[in-house]
């Protein structure tokens, strides 16, 4: 058994230590929301475009959650030379693979929403 599993909580169960970061991430408001808009527009969205699709977002939040998704590897900002400069944003090849991955997790709970909330 290797150092990190002897260290790890999940004793009797799959070790999600490794998961954190990501958890952490797709935990917060509004990450399911960037990462489902981000996967339905192949070409990503700018900025003020993508703000405007999710009502309720702030400008602060969104910029929060993509800096954060940046960081974690599951979204490119794609700056294109111009003047001014067009900012886009897109799922990584990792964003897309989750966004594949939380699709089924998300109708489901699109399906129980009404009875649940």
């Amino acid at each position: 058994m290797s150092k990190k599993n002897e260290e790890c909580c999940c004793e009797d169960s799959v070790c999600l230590c490794s998961t954190e970061g990501v958890l952490d991430l797709i935990s917060k408001k509004w990450t399911l929301c960037i990462v489902n808009h981000l996967g339905s527009k192949e070409e990503g969205y700018r900025f003020n475009e993508l703000e405007r699709s999710m009502d309720g977002i702030s400008p602060k939040s969104l910029s929060n959650r993509l800096k954060e998704m940046e960081e974690q590897g599951l979204v490119e900002r794609k700056v294109k030379d111009t003047n001014p400069p067009e900012v886009r944003y897109i799922l990584t090849e990792d964003g897309r693979e989750m966004n594949e991955k939380l699709r089924p997790l998300l109708e489901w709970i699109d399906q129980r929403s009404e009875g649940v909330l």
